[in-house]
């Protein structure tokens, strides 16, 4: 998903302020969707696709702070390109991301809490992922990246649908025909569930449980807290 841009030193977070002027300058928003699930990202989010990329670089061109901003948007100004930011293990990426290929181009990082977060949820350009920014967890998120990973694992062999579904529970799917008939109990299937998570150092914080429909089986963890 990501691209490095060789020889360009990242921008902070003074510029990300700036570059966030600029895409309020443009009336571009930041979109709430699919934003918990995109790679190794605790929050994922992009704008609208950008429309008038010589007009930015024009104003990108005479901002200092945003020289990396301008330098690689000048080089990949003929993709299909929207905005984004992200947020992992505590620290913000922005950049822009290619609609295309899913490919990011980093432009920038910095370390950020919670309450930098709800900050920035007063931008103009956040309009439409206030409320969450407001109500953020990444304290959560950031553990629910572990658990992602072993939930892969809960039936060895059977590809797993994993999805972080909110800030406090997490989704693992599977088709409903690769269980017998005598095993498709959501209360058998829960027992499972639970006895599994005790191979994890994470198992006593949370609660379990299943939900089974015609054509799947909805097997999920949720934080006690």
């Amino acid at each position: 998903m990501e691209r490095i841009n060789e020889n360009i030193e990242l921008s902070g977070k003074f510029a990300f302020d700036i570059f966030l002027d600029i895409i309020s300058e443009f009336d571009l928003m930041f979109i709430k969707q699919d934003y918990l699930n995109t790679s190794d990202y605790s929050y994922f989010f992009t704008t609208e696709k950008i429309n008038s990329v010589q007009e930015i670089l024009d104003v990108m061109r005479r901002k200092k702070s945003l020289k990396t901003a301008y330098l690689t948007l000048g080089k990949i100004k003929d993709m299909r390109l929207s905005f984004f930011f992200g947020v992992k293990d505590y620290t913000l990426f922005y950049g822009y991301y290619n609609e295309d290929s899913r490919y990011v181009y980093k432009v920038g990082k910095f370390r950020v809490t919670p309450k930098d977060l709800r900050n920035y949820s007063k931008k103009r350009s956040f309009k439409s992922i206030r409320s969450t920014l407001l109500d953020n967890n990444l304290k959560n998120l950031k553990y629910f990246q572990v658990i992602k990973v072993d939930f892969h694992t809960l039936f060895d062999g059977v590809e797993a649908d994993v999805e972080v579904i909110d800030e406090y529970r997490i989704k693992n799917t599977y088709p409903i025909e690769i269980f017998q008939e005598e095993d498709r109990d959501e209360n058998k299937l829960s027992l499972y569930l639970q006895q599994w998570s005790r191979n994890f150092a994470w198992s006593d914080k949370n609660w379990y449980y299943v939900r089974l429909t015609e054509k799947y089986a909805h097997f999920y963890i949720k934080i006690k807290s």
